[in-house]
């Protein structure tokens, strides 16, 4: 983990709570995502997924399998990018955005305490990366609030502003 000095960050419950959208758990979920740019136009060198300060290296096959994921959740295969991106981590289990985004295709689906699971395990892998591990955080505190935890919500709140200040 990052070390954090021992202030909390104050920070209004509403203030940063308007990012993550209220949760209804539908009968069958909706979600609606916006088509994600190949991973050769988000400025990824084409030699891995850039991590911050430490690099973690993807194989091509990996990064293919990430394009073919986004795919399928653009498409509304949900089902298929799990499957897709668990395939990507069986060839490299220490990849934290492939952990990052199975845990946010687990939130889409309602599966709150999975997505948690997730996104701690992709920070665990992220060290470096403040970004992801912000938006891990984001994704914590939307699992929490669905279950009602305003306290753990209010905490993940607070991780997530702290790494966005640093």
């Amino acid at each position: 983990m990052v070390p954090v000095e021992d202030a909390t960050v104050a920070v209004e419950e509403d203030t940063y709570l308007e990012e993550i959208p209220p949760v209804t758990k539908p009968a069958v979920p909706e979600v609606t995502i916006q088509q994600p740019a190949p991973i050769e136009e988000r400025n990824i060198p084409a030699d891995g997924l850039d991590q911050g300060p430490l690099q973690h290296k993807a194989s091509q096959a990996v990064i293919a399998l990430l394009n073919e994921a986004d795919h399928q959740v653009s498409s509304g295969n949900h089902q298929q990018a799990e499957a897709t991106l668990e395939r990507a981590l069986r060839i490299d289990p220490k990849n934290p955005v492939l952990w990052h985004k199975l845990g946010r295709l687990h939130l889409q689906e309602g599966d709150w305490q999975t997505a948690i699971s997730m996104a701690k395990k992709s920070n665990v892998l992220s060290q470096g990366n403040r970004a992801l591990q912000a938006d891990n955080w984001l994704m914590i505190a939307h699992a929490r609030k669905a279950l009602g935890d305003k306290q753990g919500t209010t905490e993940a709140m607070n991780q997530a502003a702290r790494l966005r200040q640093q």
